[in-house]
């Protein structure tokens, strides 16, 4: 059984007009994400390895309606797509 390269499969998709031509599918065109929040707590170093500081990340959240940290399952930022935020589930009362 031959085995199909990622090249194969894409030009499979053109051919089959599954995508048009002109479409990136190029990986590096999407700068990676840096988890900057997990379980309701910030991630210092990471931060620091973005040249951010907390006051950008907290002011962001406030921009996107997040009150405080505790209320953030984890957090994403990436130079192309800003914020991925996840809240914790909402409690049933």
């Amino acid at each position: 059984m031959s085995q199909v390269t990622p090249i194969d499969f894409i030009y499979a998709l053109v051919l089959g007009g599954i995508l048009e031509e002109g479409i990136s599918l190029n990986p590096l065109d999407e700068a990676p994400s840096i988890l900057v929040i997990e379980e309701g707590q910030i991630k210092e170093e990471e931060l620091q390895s973005l040249k951010k500081s907390k006051e950008w990340l907290l002011e962001g959240l406030r921009k996107k309606n997040y009150k405080t940290i505790e209320d953030i399952l984890y957090g994403e930022w990436s130079e192309t797509d800003g914020f991925f935020i996840q809240p914790h589930p909402k409690e049933n009362s």
